[in-house]
């Protein structure tokens, strides 16, 4: 067990490396990068804003998972303390999620100018797989609410 953990915790400090990387030499360009492309600085800066914020979301939600990670590895999954931690992850990224909306104008002004349409798929994209992890992280959380329920009321008994 502890093997699989050092490996999603291994998983978690790759992608928040990259995310760091993408933070201090890929997003402060972009917004050069739109205006010059597409002529439209508000919509540039919305962008790159929901860029940042979703990175932060992004960082929070992989701190509070390496947290969760750490308590299922001392055998503390069916706690208040791992159910508190799943439910911040999933606010970390439902965060992003919302983060990942401010692309939207840009993806408009993409579709007008009828220039690049894949960018606009990849960016709606990115959109739907973060909605979709926060709606698979509500449902885990549920199951993991009525779980720790059933754990108590048969602790109860015995």
């Amino acid at each position: 067990m502890k093997l699989r953990s050092w490996f999603l915790q291994a998983c978690l400090v790759g992608a928040g490396a990259f995310a760091i990387m993408c933070c201090v030499f890929i997003f402060p360009r972009v917004p050069e990068h739109f205006v010059y492309q597409y002529h439209n600085l508000p919509v540039a800066v919305i962008f790159t804003v929901g860029l940042y914020g979703a990175a932060a979301a992004f960082f929070a939600a992989a701190c509070y998972s390496s947290h969760l990670l750490s308590a299922l590895t001392h055998r503390q999954a069916f706690t208040i303390r791992a159910l508190q931690l799943l439910s911040r992850a999933k606010w970390g990224v439902v965060a992003m999620t919302g983060s990942l909306f401010l692309f939207f104008p840009q993806i408009v002004v993409i579709l007008i100018q009828g220039e690049d349409p894949g960018s606009a798929i990849v960016f709606t994209g990115m959109v739907v797989i973060a909605a979709v992890v926060a709606v698979f992280l509500t449902i885990l959380q549920r199951l993991w609410e009525t779980a720790l329920q059933i754990k108590d009321a048969n602790d109860a008994i015995i």
